[in-house]
């Protein structure tokens, strides 16, 4: 496997999912059934933890309480992959093991409008000691893929 250090992994989940029709309705488009198997965000995950990513920072705005509490339950109960809240993930490593924390800080600013308004705005949890590279993914991509060798290419170049 590649050396993967220096490499931020950030998933961008802010859509709520109106254009998704039916589908969408009552529930956040990154939490959207798929194949009966699994959710679309899960994809994007499954492809960090499968490339040997260890940790991927969430960056989202609408209903966050719920995409949060959902994937600390999901996936950071699970070996070998994390996800980090931003602003939020010292509320959910304080909370009591097997809990979710009562208390959220308060959103601070307008909301983000767009991709790289959201990246601009969460530079400070993007951009820690030892990024070296930003790796940014989509909650509603659906597709297998180990993202090694486009680092290693990337690197290359």
């Amino acid at each position: 496997m590649a050396d993967r250090t220096g490499v931020r992994a950030v998933l961008l989940a802010g859509g709520e999912g109106r254009r998704m029709g039916p589908l969408g309705t009552g529930r956040l488009k990154p939490l959207i059934p798929y194949g009966g198997a699994c959710r679309l965000i899960d994809f994007s995950l499954a492809n960090a933890h499968r490339s040997g990513l260890g940790e991927v920072l969430l960056l989202s705005q609408f209903e966050e309480r719920q995409l949060m509490d959902d994937l600390h339950q999901v996936w950071n109960a699970r070996p070998g992959l994390r996800v980090h809240f931003g602003p939020y993930d010292s509320a959910y490593r304080d909370a009591p093991a097997g809990l979710l924390p009562r208390r959220l800080p308060p959103r601070s600013g307008a909301p983000e409008r767009g991709t790289a308004d959201a990246l601009i705005r969460k530079a400070p949890y993007i951009f820690g000691p030892g990024t070296e590279q930003v790796l940014v993914l989509h909650a509603d991509h659906v597709y297998r893929f180990d993202y090694g060798p486009l680092i290693a290419s990337h690197r290359a170049s």
